[in-house]
């Protein structure tokens, strides 16, 4: 089923995955978040999200399972040939998500 009767299959897979990293900045984050939204300008045109949120979660070390929250976020991502990035800082989770953009 679509979440929007305009959006593709890829569109409710990128919304799908982009939902879910607003669940878990809402759960795991706190205080303000800064969201980024941009289209490269490139020839190949792709669509990046960019979350920095301040967070209590402890950071992860190599080997970590993120549960299904993040995975199923990478599994969408990686589907719509695109790529995640996460990275974390001193109380501060970044996550990026970067996908083809087709008009």
């Amino acid at each position: 089923s679509h979440i929007s009767p305009g959006f593709t299959e890829q569109g409710n897979a990128f919304f799908s995955a982009v939902q879910e990293i607003a669940n878990n900045d809402l759960k795991y984050g706190y205080g303000m978040s800064e969201w980024r939204l941009s289209l490269s300008s490139t020839r190949e045109k792709n669509l990046r999200v960019t979350i920095c949120s301040p967070t209590h979660f402890p950071k992860q070390t190599e080997g970590f399972d993120y549960g299904h929250g993040t995975g199923n976020i990478h599994q969408r991502i990686s589907e719509l040939g695109g790529c995640l990035q996460t990275e974390w800082e001193t109380s501060r989770y970044r996550i990026q998500v970067e996908v083809p953009w087709y008009r």
